[in-house]
């Protein structure tokens, strides 16, 4: 088999609930801050609202970005070179690698932080994940700067399958997440 294509199965999509399970977790303790900064700002402006509200979207993209990787990887399956020209395989290689050294940062402050007092035990991880999806919002640079790279070595090779496409997708909302944030950012302090 030359080009060896996979079709959406049964453990695809279950795969791709498990993660929605986790992404909908994670959410919850983003939201429990976003709620209670909003709460105590009853009186703040749309673009203060969407500045808070944005990343909210950062962990269903997290875990998707992780998903598609993993089905990605799932015989059959093209080469790994032919792979890794991909745009979606590319996007999601990237917020991937971005995702990745932002948990460690910000996990490694948490450590620190609770060696040092024990009385944040509980809230510094729940604060952590909350800054981990602002922080996450500028994952869009690095998928942007993947797809140039892929186009000005002219790689850009896509696949017409449902994880190509999910991967592209996938790519498109980093890329919209960070537009919209930093828009959004130079309303408010412009």
């Amino acid at each position: 088999m030359d080009n060896p294509r996979r079709r959406f199965t049964i453990l695809d999509g279950m795969i791709l609930v498990a993660a929605a399970a986790i992404a909908v977790a994670w959410l919850r303790g983003v939201l429990k801050i976003y709620l209670s900064v909003l709460g105590s700002a009853r009186g703040a402006s749309l673009p203060d609202r969407i500045l808070w509200g944005l990343p909210n979207l950062v962990p269903p993209l997290v875990l998707a970005t992780f998903v598609t990787l993993v089905l990605r990887s799932v015989r059959p399956r093209p080469s790994w070179r032919k792979i890794s020209y991909q745009p979606g395989f590319a996007a999601c290689a990237a917020a991937a690698l971005i995702v990745s050294l932002q948990f460690v940062y910000r996990f490694s402050i948490v450590a620190v932080k609770q060696l040092s007092d024990l009385k944040t035990r509980g809230t510094a991880s729940v604060l952590a994940l909350a800054q981990i999806a602002t922080d996450l919002t500028g994952t869009g640079l690095a998928v942007m700067a993947a797809w140039l790279i892929l186009m000005l070595i002219r790689g850009w090779r896509v696949e017409p399958t449902w994880i190509d496409r999910l991967g592209r997708l996938i790519g498109v909302c980093w890329i919209v997440l960070y537009l919209a944030y930093r828009l959004n950012f130079l309303l408010i302090f412009a």
